[in-house]
């Protein structure tokens, strides 16, 4: 390039690659994050080795309510330049785990800080004889006859990188031959309509007739009346000596009081319930239906306490249900 007026100017165009920044993944700047338990609580965890001794945050102390002493040989921390200097006066004995094949006590310094809940430095260290891995940021060290290595915990980004993404998609028939064909395995997941066990029309006439005779027995629809009284009768037996439980009802609020005042009407209408007498008092109450309506319970476990156990115990009514529903035919 030539200028006006002036001496040439030489000018070296070169070109430059853009190379966009990536996230490293090296342990050469990374410290030992993980988690440890204290008192039932999951808490932060840091294992320093240029730390002097075991620190732990006020804020765990307080919240967790633990015990605390003073510390006989006090002294402050401070950051490369002087000016804020922290002081430490408290100590504390800490009761944690990590995972479930360790567990330990540590005597640590209360300080206030929040770059984690927990600092395992020199002293533990010391203690359990742990070998650090400062390649692959693990710490190793026997317990218990046991050889131990902890692992760091893994970063959100990178558990989000290693967890794929599941999706359902509905897809036409056309569709789905087309990736069967491309592909040389496909899974479906097909749903077929259960067929109903009711029907009879593919029965043979003599369980036809069968059925109608006793038909009484599983109507469709329950009738508004209870059965007719039968020659044998059943009793609850009782421990003897035993007092009646006599509880008070549960508390509700007054939509839940108007629907079970509802179902107890209609129960009456169709006499299958009748006013109570006795002087023992079951508890009722009301469970909400996926339907949103509600239905009724009895809270009979007062009653259950001094009842006489059957000599021969029946089988769960589930189990029953579950073996019905799988049968065809069956017989008495």
């Amino acid at each position: 390039m030539v200028g006006d007026e002036v001496e040439p100017v030489l000018c070296v165009i070169q070109r430059l690659l853009l190379a966009p920044r990536q996230p490293l993944n090296s342990q050469r700047n990374a410290l030992f994050k993980t988690k440890c338990t204290i008192q039932g609580k999951v808490c932060d965890l840091l294992i320093d080795s240029g730390c002097t001794e075991n620190v732990i945050s006020r804020a765990v102390v307080q919240a967790l309510h633990l015990k605390t002493s003073k510390n006989p040989n006090s002294y402050k921390i401070s950051w490369v330049k002087r000016g804020f200097d922290i002081a430490v006066t408290d100590m504390c004995k800490v009761n944690f785990s990590i995972g479930r094949h360790y567990a330990g006590e540590v005597l640590c310094d209360v300080v206030e800080m929040d770059v984690c809940h927990l600092i395992l430095g020199c002293p533990w260290q010391f203690d359990v004889g742990a070998i650090y891995d400062c390649r692959a940021n693990t710490y190793s060290f026997d317990w218990k006859g046991k050889k131990l290595r902890l692992l760091p915990r893994t970063t959100d980004q990178e558990l989000m990188k290693s967890t794929p993404k599941t999706a359902l998609y509905a897809v036409t028939e056309k569709t789905l031959l087309n990736a069967w064909r491309e592909s040389n395995c496909i899974m479906a997941l097909i749903v077929q309509e259960q067929q109903s066990v009711t029907d009879t029309s593919s029965l043979p006439e003599e369980f036809s007739l069968l059925l109608q005779q006793y038909s009484d027995l599983c109507p469709s629809e329950l009738p508004d009346e209870l059965p007719p009284m039968r020659t044998i009768q059943h009793e609850i037996e009782l421990t003897p000596g035993a007092s009646l439980p006599n509880m008070p009802h549960y508390k509700m609020s007054h939509n839940e009081h108007q629907a079970l005042q509802q179902i107890i009407d209609e129960l009456l209408a169709k006499q299958l319930i009748q006013p109570s007498v006795s002087p023992c008092a079951v508890l009722a109450l009301l469970v909400p239906k996926k339907d949103g309506t509600w239905r009724m319970c009895m809270d009979s476990r007062a009653i259950n306490r001094i009842t006489v156990k059957f000599r021969f115990p029946s089988r769960e009514l589930k189990t029953c249900w579950t073996d019905y529903m799988e049968q065809r035919y069956s017989q008495n």
